[in-house]
């Protein structure tokens, strides 16, 4: 799906009568460190018992920018939060968009493939 289509596909997804998915499982990211950033989406109808269906969107490495699907499922928030920490992926219209796992003045983003491990045994 391409990254500006992501909030209207996912909003007909939930509504639609012929898909009605409710529940977002799973939002994660994959980094191909040669070309891209993938934001990966795995979505369930419960009230169909269908699914999943699995989006993805490619972003550029730099400057990665999504719309937030919290709108849409709330169970997203965390989920989006945790990839905006690990991976530097930014959703715009997030409603609280903020580090959850790493402390506020860490820098990069740890799950990138190209993220240097910063030595632990050095003193500063």
């Amino acid at each position: 799906v391409p990254a500006n289509a992501i909030y209207a596909v996912c909003e007909w997804l939930k509504e639609s009568d012929a898909y009605r998915m409710d529940y977002c499982a799973n939002l994660t990211a994959v980094d191909y460190p040669e070309s891209h950033i993938e934001v990966v989406y795995h979505l369930y109808s419960i009230v169909k018992k269908i699914g999943p269906i699995l989006i993805k969107v490619k972003l550029p490495r730099e400057h990665s920018t999504i719309d937030s699907v919290t709108p849409i499922w709330r169970g997203a928030e965390y989920q989006e939060r945790e990839v905006f920490d690990l991976y530097g992926i930014d959703f715009t219209h997030h409603p609280d968009m903020r580090r959850i796992l790493m402390w506020e003045d860490f820098e990069g983003a740890p799950m990138r493939k190209d993220y240097v491990v910063e030595d632990q045994d050095v003193l500063e």
